[in-house]
């Protein structure tokens, strides 16, 4: 006659293919528990697009200090690498202006559905993202690049690098100019913005936007979480005290269901979402 089925709970480190339970925990500790790594997975989830944001824009930026490396001071460059520079550049602006719409689109989304459309959540992001497009050129007119982009294309661009002298090192600074007449005349839908850009010089610089707005992105970003968190502060603060307990021992932490007999048991390992937690809580884990 088999034994009978019965199930344990712990919380467990696990190492490469080990794994140690550091202790038993009973069934309604385990439900809570769960509960608690789902909210924070999907509070993680909801976050990724901004993190799709940050992977390109430094992707681009790595791109453009390997290029000032490469090529700024006294270094010449030929045609071939000139244009594969050029349509390197364009590409990486396009990714990441399209993640920033995608972000920007999946926020507005995920906050009126979560909380709904007369929300405080709600109504803060279109203050946010509202204050930055009022305030700032680059965030104004980074938005309508981005269509201008899906109609005609990236505009034509010049690149050129400046380079300084410090403590007798050559520090280079790649510059990529855009157009303003070609944009005004490739696009009509630049709305308010057209006199504005119309009184920018004819060539512009755009690098300096995109690092603008990729600030005024992670701070608004910054500030759409802050509440978020609060709101999951007290089920990372009960999983912080899973990994304190654990941390002296090796692996990864988890909580852990083993069911079954002496002869055959299923084991189902739950991670603690280590990152997660420490942003609710405001925890650094070693």
């Amino acid at each position: 006659m088999n034994d009978p089925i019965v199930s344990q709970y712990y919380i467990s480190k696990v190492d490469k293919d080990s794994m140690f339970n550091v202790r038993i925990i009973s069934e309604e500790e385990f439900v809570r528990y769960t509960a608690h790594i789902s909210a924070l997975r999907k509070m993680s989830s909801d976050e990724s697009l901004y993190t799709l944001v940050e992977l390109n824009y430094n992707d681009l930026k790595n791109q453009i200090i390997k290029y000032e490396s490469e090529f700024g001071g006294i270094h010449s460059i030929s045609i071939p690498e000139f244009e594969k520079l050029m349509l390197n550049l364009n590409r990486l602006i396009l990714n990441y202006l399209s993640a920033v719409r995608t972000y920007l689109d999946h926020t507005e989304t995920r906050l009126k559905r979560t909380y709904g459309e007369k929300s405080n959540e709600m109504q803060n992001f279109k203050q946010y993202t509202n204050d930055a497009f009022d305030g700032y050129f680059s965030y104004r007119f980074l938005s309508k690049l981005r269509n201008y982009a899906q109609h005609c294309g990236l505009p034509s661009s010049s690149i050129e690098f400046s380079s300084t002298s410090s403590e007798g090192k050559i520090i280079s600074k790649l510059i990529m100019h855009f157009e303003r007449d070609e944009l005004l005349n490739n696009f009509s839908s630049w709305g308010k913005l057209k006199e504005e850009l119309g009184r920018k010089n004819q060539l512009f610089d755009v690098i300096s936007l995109l690092e603008e707005k990729a600030c005024l992105l992670k701070e608004i970003n910054e500030k759409i979480n802050s509440p978020i968190y609060l709101n999951h502060k007290q089920a990372g603060e009960e999983l912080m005290s899973l990994i304190k307990e654990s941390e002296r021992h090796k692996g990864f932490p988890c909580i852990v269901s083993a069911v079954g007999n002496s002869t055959d048991v299923n084991f189902k390992m739950n991670w603690i979402p280590v990152d997660s937690v420490s942003k609710v809580t405001g925890l650094a884990i070693e």
